[in-house]
């Protein structure tokens, strides 16, 4: 088993959409241990300067250098490819240890997180702030 890190930066990201064309930026083997480093936030949600927080000097550059498309809110570092795998197969992938930094509801992420370390699909009912179990 081989460790792998892919992390957050303007060659490594796309902001605002999926693309099953995009070409994997890493190759992995079954069985590997890959850790992805993550950004969030759109320029106009960043902290004050005199805040005190401290923004990413990767999201800082990715704001400056990468465009948002389809106006989706979300930067997604990757693609990331498993050899063997072949489209339409099922993955399973085993979250080992999870920091969340900069999450607006600590509570509902810790919700979602256990949710999917016990393999059960959660969603958010749309009308509430509750989760649907």
């Amino acid at each position: 088993m081989r460790t792998h890190r892919l992390d957050a930066a303007p060659e490594t990201v796309h902001w605002g959409y999926f693309d099953a064309s995009l070409k994997p930026l890493i190759t992995v083997e079954p069985g590997d241990e890959l850790t992805i480093s993550t950004v969030s936030g759109a320029p106009e949600l960043m902290p004050n300067a005199r805040s005190g927080l401290i923004v990413p000097k990767a999201l800082s550059a990715i704001h400056a250098s990468v465009p948002q498309k389809l106006n989706g809110p979300h930067i997604m570092t990757g693609p990331v490819a498993v050899r063997g795998a072949k489209a339409g197969q099922v993955l399973e992938v085993p979250l080992v240890s999870d920091f969340s930094a900069g999450v607006r509801d600590i509570q509902l992420a810790e919700a979602c997180y256990r949710s999917f370390a016990e393999r059960r699909w959660v969603l958010l009912d749309p009308g509430t702030d509750e989760l649907n179990k």
